[in-house]
């Protein structure tokens, strides 16, 4: 790399300040005329206009907020009332299924022995869900009218069938 020569470092140096006092000038110039369009505009009826509804925005915003917020302290309502129903009605539940509990056992053991008495009574029975598996045609065929005389096994026994 070459080294830069005094004369060339002195004319870079005054280049840099023309440039720097020309940029600063010209940006004044600008942000005048910004600043001046922006007054022109703000201080005409579309400015106004704009005030205006930027003041509707914000009414409307805040409306929107306090009509959520109304909301959500009835939600927060509700749920503390729901908590508390919860609450009192889960103890009473508690209390109904445990009472519930304490009997069945007792009322289980109660039907059991009622059903096995039951499937002793009637063990032909046990696992007979139709007429064709509980007894063969073949013992009836001697009962149907005008045949040899009912069986003493057809006929009901104490009164019961």
């Amino acid at each position: 790399m070459s080294k830069m020569t005094p004369e060339k470092k002195a004319l870079n140096k005054a280049a840099t300040v023309l440039r720097n006092v020309a940029y600063r000038n010209r940006r004044a110039e600008y942000d005048g005329a910004t600043s001046a369009a922006r007054q022109s505009v703000e201080s005409s009826p579309l400015g106004a206009a704009w005030d205006a509804a930027r003041g509707d925005l914000d009414a409307a915003t805040e409306g929107r907020a306090a009509a959520v917020k109304a909301i959500q302290d009835q939600i927060d309502a509700l749920r503390a009332q729901f908590d508390g129903v919860m609450e009192v009605h889960g103890r009473l539940v508690n209390a109904a299924k445990a009472r519930r509990d304490s009997t069945s056992v007792a009322f289980h053991a109660a039907l059991n022995e009622q059903l096995e008495a039951i499937e002793t009574k009637y063990a032909d029975m046990k696992g007979v869900w139709g007429p064709g598996t509980w007894k063969s045609l073949d013992e009836f065929l001697n009962h149907v009218p005008g045949g040899p005389v009912a069986s003493a096994s057809l006929q009901p026994s104490n009164g019961e069938g």
